[in-house]
């Protein structure tokens, strides 16, 4: 009886071989079954919301907007209370150049401007023109575009946190919906001194 039932197994086999529409709707089948779909990422996100990062274990607030940066992660998430709204790849900085860590408020913001620093004598001076996007968050520490370089995902900086100048830009306008192109120095309003939290 078990040779009938293994010739029986092999015809079928071979027939759904030899079948194209047989192994077409198979196929489709298994698909749906075994294999769901991937997340699509909308087209302005840089990382799924939800692929692997950290939650924060207590949110500083529920009702206002804030910025969670993790360095692990080299990851920031744009929050509205609880609820994450946009995630993007970071860099932060290197070793020699950390990034501050703690809670902090934007407290000044420019759509453009020339950053540098370091030193000639010392063979690190810098000067960097058209820096997109900038949001200070505690003395010289901001998050701005980044043009130079394309290694988001690892820490690049003197300390700021670099972002796609896309990204920088959505971070902006979302922190302060109100600008109205001005590019001089903008000071927050209580309405958008955006709380920031940095952490490992």
């Amino acid at each position: 009886m078990w040779r009938i039932a293994l010739i029986l197994m092999f015809v079928v086999g071979i027939a759904w071989l030899t079948s194209p529409t047989a192994q077409a709707n198979d196929l489709l089948a298994i698909t749906r079954v075994d294999n769901p779909p991937v997340p699509q990422l909308r087209a302005h996100m840089d990382v799924p919301l939800n692929y692997g990062w950290d939650t924060p274990a207590e949110f500083p607030t529920t009702t206002e907007k804030w910025i969670d940066v993790d360095l692990s992660d080299q990851r920031a998430v744009a929050y509205e209370g609880t609820r994450p709204v946009r995630a993007f790849t970071i860099s932060s900085g290197l070793p020699g150049t950390p990034t501050v860590k703690g809670t902090f408020r934007v407290w000044v913001r420019t759509r453009v401007q020339t950053m540098s620093g370091g030193s000639l004598a010392g063979g690190d001076f810098y000067s960097l023109p058209n820096v997109e996007w900038v949001q200070y968050f505690y003395g010289d520490y901001a998050f701005h575009g980044a043009y130079w370089h394309n290694n988001f995902g690892q820490p690049m900086s003197r300390g700021c946190i670099n972002m796609r100048n896309e990204d920088a830009e959505w971070l902006f306008k979302w922190a302060m919906p109100d600008w109205d192109g001005d590019r001089g120095w903008l000071r927050p309003t209580e309405e958008n001194a955006t709380l920031v939290v940095v952490r490992d």
